[in-house]
């Protein structure tokens, strides 16, 4: 019976999101080259991250598709009773909050390191203002150039323009 799945290929990419999520140092765009995180502007870690969140129930299949390949590529034998329920208990906590288990990776504390967070009042107002700022530039016809920290439309000036934005 043929799936029409290239099975070779859906491993392959269940060992990227695996490997990808359990680092925070690169970023990697589809058909683009990686990039360093630290390299990233403000709205492009925040795009990302949202990104990111918005999938989050699909990457974390992957993710364990992409667990359990890795280990088997290693020949390890820890399916033993502990680590068998310690691993279908992670695994169940996943499926059940697949956004605050993204929220916990590698990857997506290094994309919201250093961002406002909504704990303040002044967090709120930054955080409102960035994302205003990033929906824009993700949307602006003009600015299609990722290493372009802000869009230069007239459009875009008014959220530029507001004292105490971050970068």
């Amino acid at each position: 019976m043929t799936t029409g799945i290239d099975l070779d290929q859906y491993r392959q990419q269940c060992l990227d999101i695996y490997r990808v999520l359990n680092q925070g140092k690169w970023w990697f765009p589809r058909n683009t080259p990686r990039t360093l995180i630290t390299e990233m502007t403000d709205t492009h870690r925040w795009n990302t991250a949202r990104m990111l969140l918005r999938g989050a129930k699909n990457h974390e299949w992957r993710y364990s598709f992409g667990e359990i390949y890795a280990m088997s590529e290693r020949s390890l034998d820890l399916m033993g009773d502990h680590a068998q329920d310690a691993f279908d208990r992670e695994r169940q906590w996943r499926l059940e909050h697949p956004r605050e288990w993204l929220q916990q990776t590698l990857l997506y504390r290094a994309l919201v390191d250093g961002l406002p967070q909504p704990t303040t009042r002044r967090g709120r107002r930054q955080l409102g203002r960035l994302a205003m700022r990033a929906h824009h530039w993700s949307t602006c016809p003009r600015n299609r150039d990722l290493r372009t920290p802000d869009c230069t439309c007239d459009l875009a000036r008014p959220l530029w323009a507001q004292d105490g934005d971050p970068k």
